[in-house]
């Protein structure tokens, strides 16, 4: 499955452009994580156990706003309503291969000087 045919792994996907968000990030971010007042993402379990924040562009508001479903986490599978985490695809090989069928992500070659 491409990623142009699937809206969520889009959505995922966008996330992690526009934030540079981690995929355990994404998956585990909840409502009570955004403060849209002051445009930020607060990211209270990240790998180095360190909190960080990130901005919230454009773009990410209107991935966000989106998202809006009765539940606790913002990206959501849509058959369960759960955190996204254990949605297809989660792991890395297929996220980069999906990204790359789809045009997200293009191969360069640089020339040899």
């Amino acid at each position: 499955m491409a990623v142009g045919d699937n809206e969520q792994l889009k959505d995922i996907v966008t996330v992690a452009l526009h934030t540079g968000m981690r995929r355990g990030e994404i998956f585990n971010l909840k409502w009570f994580d955004l403060d849209f007042d002051r445009g930020i993402i607060q990211l209270r379990k990240t790998r180095t156990k360190l909190n960080r924040v990130v901005p919230i562009n454009a773009r990410m508001k209107e991935v966000l706003d989106q998202q809006r479903r009765p539940t606790g986490f913002v990206l959501t599978s849509e058959k369960t309503g759960c955190s996204a985490h254990n949605s297809p695809p989660t792991d890395s090989g297929r996220f980069h291969t999906n990204a790359a069928d789809s045009g997200l992500i293009v191969e360069i070659e640089l020339p040899i000087i």
